[in-house]
């Protein structure tokens, strides 16, 4: 066989082809200018819009986190504070309860003391009365002795009288 006979039995058109290759590579080339270059952009703009949010939203973590931090700081210094108030509050509140208690007891000490005058006191003007009423009475019986003579028995019931009314 020579060769234009296999080249028959291979291609047994050779313009049908011809004309189908120039046909797929011209198909070839508008495609790639109407729909690859476009897809392709489209592809790259969507690839680019993606990574661009992926930073943006590595750059917003990164940013959450310093907040985070900044808050958990924020927190325990709130804390400390608020620790320190209360202990200087109870520091002054535990100063002013052993001051209320100081005047309390100088107040009872005071109550005291004049509860003890005054119960003397009362103890001197009823010691007075009952000199008074003693007198009185040995004043009355002895009027009694003197405006009647009595003999020793009846002497002794108006003894035992008044110091009944004592």
């Amino acid at each position: 066989m020579s060769p234009s006979e296999i080249i028959n039995n291979l291609f047994p058109n050779l313009w049908i082809f011809i004309a189908n290759t120039l046909t797929v590579i011209a198909l070839l080339f508008i495609l790639s200018k109407l729909v690859y270059r476009p897809l392709k952009h489209a592809l790259h703009l969507r690839s680019k819009k993606i990574k661009d949010t992926l930073i943006a939203a590595s750059k917003k973590e990164q940013e959450a986190l310093k907040q985070k931090n900044k808050a958990q700081e924020l927190l325990k210094k709130t804390i400390n504070e608020s620790n320190s108030m209360i202990n200087s509050a109870k520091e002054i509140g535990l100063m002013k309860k052993d001051n209320i208690i100081a005047n309390a007891n100088d107040i009872a000490k005071k109550i005291i003391t004049d509860a003890k005058l005054s119960a003397q006191s009362q103890k001197e003007e009823s010691k007075k009365e009952i000199e008074n009423l003693i007198i009185d009475t040995s004043i009355l019986i002895a009027r009694k002795i003197i405006e009647k003579e009595i003999n020793e028995n009846e002497h002794q019931e108006l003894i035992n009288d008044a110091i009944a009314k004592i």
